[in-house]
């Protein structure tokens, strides 16, 4: 069947200008990790979903940091990353961006060093807040899944 699947007992024409991956070809991509405990965590799952994704890019971006050995005088490692350049990358509009870099800043997962005058803000990732009760979130998705049933 090379035009056709079986979904649900049924036949489907597929888009003959589909690209579909084969087994060997999945790992010519890189990808973007987000943590997963930005949306099961009580404390970070409010975030919008472009902070998130931001997270995941600064991550990314933060290990070119650690290679190219840009730490302060503390050996913390920060990065820069323009709001410009975010802002080209997500689509997004300043206003967007800005609020999605204060509400990585309020949830205390990045930490932002103003260097000056038309130079940009340093950025220090920040690690994750796991001092949550993973047993409380673990007996409420049981709940949900009961009361789903």
């Amino acid at each position: 069947m090379s035009l056709f699947h079986i979904v649900f007992g049924k036949e489907i024409l597929m888009n003959e200008n589909l690209q579909l991956f084969k087994a060997n070809e999945v790992l010519q991509y890189k990808f973007i990790t987000v943590p997963k405990e930005l949306f099961i965590n009580p404390k970070y799952c409010h975030l919008s979903s472009d902070s998130k994704l931001l997270y995941g890019f600064i991550l990314d971006r933060f290990h070119l940091s650690i290679q190219n050995n840009w730490k302060d005088e503390n050996d913390n490692i920060y990065l820069i990353f323009t709001r410009k350049d975010i802002q080209k990358l997500f689509n997004l509009s300043d206003k967007t961006v800005t609020k999605a870099f204060k509400e990585l800043s309020d949830c205390n997962l990045i930490y932002e060093k103003k260097q000056g005058r038309n130079k940009p803000n340093l950025i220090y990732p920040c690690k994750i807040d796991f001092e949550w009760n993973r047993k409380i979130y673990d007996l409420i998705i049981i709940i949900i899944k009961i009361l789903i049933e």
